[in-house]
């Protein structure tokens, strides 16, 4: 390793008890604001996207990601591969999550 070298750490929702089944479901688990606050406050370079919206959408969710000095690191999509029927529904959810990506491109936060 260099001088010049940098290791970016993320974290992600889950992390926290939030995921696709327990957001909005679970009183416990902590809204995307929050959850965002505690990610930047503990130290992370960026945080894993978790379900759909949790975070925020286009231009708030840079702003939310900016403001905290967070990048975006990842994200997950369940595909069935078992059943071709699923295809075009996961297609349209992967189509919606680069546009998410593609919003906040422009934070230039890592990682």
């Amino acid at each position: 390793m260099t001088d010049d070298t940098k290791i970016y750490v993320a974290n992600a929702p889950v992390s926290y008890g939030a995921f696709e089944v327990t957001v909005g479901k679970d009183p416990n688990i902590p809204d995307g604001v929050a959850l965002l606050d505690a990610v930047a406050s503990a130290g992370y370079a960026g945080i894993d996207l978790g379900p759909a919206g949790y975070l925020g959408t286009g231009a708030e969710l840079a702003r939310r990601l900016d403001e905290r000095g967070l990048g975006l690191s990842g994200a997950y999509i369940e595909f069935s591969y078992h059943d071709p029927g699923s295809v075009d529904t996961t297609m349209a959810e992967l189509d919606a999550m680069l546009d998410t990506f593609d919003a906040v491109s422009s934070t230039g936060s890592a990682p």
